[in-house]
This record gives structure tokens, sequence and C-alpha cells, in this order.
């Protein structure tokens, strides 16, 4: 579902013989406006997200009104 406007979508991301998944945020026309770069994400709220950039690093919120600095 959209979320402050945006969808969270995953997209599988080959590197050498290691396959993972990474996710990223859409708009309502399918356009990415949050790059697929997240270890795990969840939905907006209130126009913040949670994120994960990688397993193992330390969590952080966006916004989902300044995604050109992300």
């Amino acid at each position: 579902p959209l979320r402050c406007g945006l969808r969270a979508v995953s997209s599988m991301v080959q590197e050498n013989a290691n396959v993972r998944y990474l996710w990223g945020f859409i708009n309502e026309s399918g356009h990415v406006v949050l790059p697929f770069k997240y270890a795990e994400v969840k939905d907006f709220s209130d126009g913040y997200a949670w994120v994960r950039p990688e397993v193992g690093r330390s969590p952080f919120n966006i916004s989902n009104w300044m995604p050109f600095l992300l």
C-alpha cells in the first residue's frame, strides 16, 4: 500500500556470486524516488520511515519530503 505517497519495494541485486534483495521506495506513478540501497525498511508513517542501510548497521529514520538527501 502507499503510505505518505510512497511504497516500499525490493529489487534483486547480484554481486559476484551473491544474490540479495535491497529495498527502496516508489511513488504512485511507479518511479523510484528512494534508491534500492536498504537491507530493511518499514512503511512510511507520519512522513517518516525506518530503514537499515546494511545488516549489522544501525537503523535510522528518513523523511519522505527530503529524498534528495538520501
